[in-house]
């Protein structure tokens, strides 16, 4: 009995709604989108696939950090108060500096909400084992990670929030 909406920029396939959260959802074409009790959110990753035209992967990562920070107030103002957030995101490595996506996200979301729990999932073999292994060997890379985070955050209730 529950009603899941998916979106994406791009989507692939027809039960998806082409939508750039980017844009806030006052325009949504599911008007009905209140109170929702989970999301599930999988940000373009910085710098790391070239989405063509979105401003993400082309952006400085200071830049990545306010549109997601926009993306998330943007997602705070559908999601009910005892809502939930999940994001998955990975590590990565560029021009030889190792960046924790996971808690550079957690560092803009715990303004928000509170962190309930973070795993480990790790990506698909084709994908982990054979684009990465790949290129990491032509860099001469360690290879980062073949593991992403799933960090589940609660949204904090407005005490919670004066406090910070």
């Amino acid at each position: 009995g529950r009603k899941c909406i998916t979106s994406d920029i791009n989507p692939r396939e027809d039960f998806i709604i082409k939508w750039n959260v980017d844009k806030g959802f006052k325009d949504f074409p599911d008007k009905n989108l209140k109170n929702v009790k989970m999301i599930f959110l999988d940000p373009p990753y910085w710098n790391m696939v070239n989405y063509k035209g979105d401003g993400w992967s082309n952006a400085s990562l200071s830049e990545w950090h306010k549109k997601f920070e926009s993306v998330v107030s943007n997602l705070n103002s559908i999601l009910d108060e005892d809502g939930f957030i999940s994001l998955i995101v990975m590590p990565m490595k560029v021009n030889n500096k190792y960046i924790d996506l996971g808690f550079e996200c957690y560092k803009i979301l715990q303004k928000y909400y509170d962190i309930e729990q973070r795993l480990c999932v790790p990506l698909s073999r084709n994908w982990a084992f054979d684009k990465r292994l790949k290129e990491s060997k032509e860099k001469r890379e360690i290879l980062t990670s073949s593991l992403r985070d799933l960090i589940i955050f609660k949204k904090k209730t407005p005490s919670e929030k004066e406090v910070l």
